[in-house]
């Protein structure tokens, strides 16, 4: 992680083309081995490496309705025999390559990876939610052609978004946002929606989870439980994000006046319903803990430009890299499962080549 904080300096600092670039490289492939060679890192870890271990026939023409694409890779890992690493791997390398590629290509890099790092909703929680990451991944790209504002980027957003749904299906509920995405904000209107969602009451949402369940999405009720105490653990986070929504609901016009403004209103955007999805999922509305996700992306890009919208570069910066180390040692380093003996050597991903040669 300290490593990843150094590269996103040295980034910053360098002025020319090549070694940028490269120094990207080092970014997104240090991010994707240390997610991808974890030995029971994460709580899905165990239930994702089991998967790949059993072959599911692909004559089984059953496995084509269901996330095929996700399907796809687990089968090749069973069929093979090659080590669930090769699993890992290809799922955190669709979460993180899209994801800082584009970061990359917007102002102040350092601190959007900073968050995408520390915060312990996005890199690190891709640990645990390893499909729908790699899919929100693809769907960050999505957002970026999207508001090239034309025929062919909107092509390549609904395409995008597709073939996300392949490997989660609740990619389909980023498919609206293609109507929202190049509209302006109304900050009235986001104080009252993130309000509402923090009050209303789930018994009041219309079933909304059950309504999804019946048109076949995915089962929700598993993570209802899930949802509400891991919202309750993290509720100091979710008071922080509610806190640094504030600055940018007062300056509207400035964030809109910015080089690329149009990516940053519409991150704004998507930050207010990963809040509401949020403050939702807190009332057991399962769903909306797992739409958040997809727009929590977002939130990286969103804190980049605080020193700017405040005018203060020394104290925008304070305000995010302090509380989010606190809340990373406080959280993400208590948690038994995020360990950094957990890791596989390098050769074990020829592991199983190996000893199917012998």
């Amino acid at each position: 992680m300290f490593l990843e904080y150094i590269l996103l300096l040295t980034f910053t600092s360098s002025k020319k083309t090549g070694a940028r670039t490269f120094i990207l490289f080092l970014i997104i492939l240090l991010a994707v081995y240390f997610a991808g060679f974890r030995d029971c890192l994460g709580m899905d870890y165990e239930g994702y490496r089991n998967n790949c271990e059993r072959d599911r026939l692909l004559s089984d023409a059953s496995w084509l309705i269901d996330e095929p694409l996700y399907e796809l890779v687990r089968n090749f890992c069973a069929t093979t025999q090659f080590s669930a690493v090769i699993f890992f791997i290809v799922f955190a390398a669709l979460t993180s390559v899209p994801t800082l590629i584009v970061y990359s290509k917007y102002e102040n890099f350092f601190l959007a990876g900073f968050v995408y790092f520390t915060y312990t909703g996005l890199y690190l929680f891709s640990f645990n939610i390893v499909r729908q990451f790699a899919s929100a991944g693809l769907l960050v790209l999505a957002a970026y052609y999207l508001l090239k504002d034309d025929k062919k980027g909107k092509l390549i957003f609904v395409a995008l978004v597709l073939l996300s749904a392949l490997f989660h299906k609740s990619a389909l509920f980023f498919l609206p946002v293609m109507f929202l995405g190049t509209k302006s904000y109304n900050p009235h209107l986001i104080v009252i929606l993130v309000v509402l969602s923090f009050i209303l009451p789930v018994t009041q949402i219309m079933g909304l989870g059950r309504i999804v369940e019946v048109l076949n999405m995915m089962d929700y009720d598993i993570y209802i439980d899930y949802s509400t105490s891991t919202i309750s653990k993290y509720s100091l986070t979710n008071l922080y994000l509610h806190i640094m929504m504030i600055p940018f609901l007062f300056r509207a016009k400035e964030v809109a006046s910015l080089k690329n403004g149009n990516m940053y209103v519409f991150a704004i955007k998507m930050y207010a319903i990963c809040l509401m999805c949020n403050n939702l999922a807190a009332n057991d509305v399962a769903i909306a803990y797992r739409i958040a996700i997809m727009f929590s992306m977002y939130i990286p890009l969103v804190f980049s430009i605080l020193p700017i919208i405040i005018g203060n570069r020394q104290l925008g910066n304070v305000l995010i890299i302090v509380p989010l180390l606190i809340l990373f040692f406080a959280i993400g380093l208590s948690n038994p499962l995020v360990v950094p003996d957990k890791m596989l050597p390098l050769n074990s991903i020829w592991d199983a080549v190996y000893q199917k040669f012998q």
